[in-house]
């Protein structure tokens, strides 16, 4: 939820509309959690009917959200190699994938958690 909650902060500073729903398991405190955003140059009221890019930071979780993810073959996925093998109900939608080490670049971020 941080990572959303940034681009939506940024977005906004930036002068951009966005819109964004999040969807946790029961946990109160971690656990999987999906942030989904809209991001627009115009007013923005709903998500569009699929979504263009994906960014997982792992894949443990994502047959919990995969139905809630439309994508099609125009989508990006951008995951962590580290996160795990690229899952089945991702790959299937025809999407592009890009690997981005996410994990490994937040560790080198001096000062960082």
């Amino acid at each position: 939820m941080t990572a959303g909650n940034m681009l939506l902060d940024a977005a906004g500073r930036a002068g951009w509309y966005a819109y964004m729903t999040r969807s946790s398991g029961a946990q109160i405190r971690g656990g999987e959690a999906a942030a989904m955003m809209r991001l627009s140059t115009s007013p923005v009221q709903s998500h569009d009917d699929h979504f263009d890019v994906l960014v997982a930071i792992d894949w443990q979780n994502v047959g919990r959200f995969s139905a809630e993810i439309p994508m099609t073959s125009d989508g990006l996925v951008l995951g962590d190699p580290d996160g795990g093998d690229f899952p089945e109900q991702i790959g299937a939608k025809g999407a592009r994938c890009a690997d981005i080490p996410f994990k490994k670049m937040a560790k080198e971020i001096e000062g960082g958690r």
